[in-house]
């Protein structure tokens, strides 16, 4: 019965120390964070995918606005009724 305690706190210390040790091998440092930003503005262009992103994003929530505007359900509703742009 104890060989059954001393096991069970025995894995219970192994998987703690096991996560604790996870943890910290991939929590990012600053230095990597740094490393990382540098890296993707120097890729092209970055400056215009992001931009499409912004473009694609905005449209979204324009759709969203004009859905929350309106007494339809959004999949009700046609596309001339969703106005995507502002």
């Amino acid at each position: 019965m104890a060989g059954r305690y001393v096991q069970s706190v025995f894995w219970l210390f192994a998987f703690t120390g096991l996560g604790v040790g996870l943890l910290k091998i991939t929590t990012p440092r600053e230095s990597n964070i740094d490393l990382r930003k540098v890296m993707t503005k120097k890729l092209p262009g970055t400056e215009k995918k992001s931009h499409e992103v912004y473009n694609k994003n905005q449209q979204f929530v324009n759709v969203l606005q004009a859905a929350t505007e309106s007494d339809k359900p959004i999949w009700r509703m046609n596309k001339e009724e969703i106005v995507r742009e502002p």
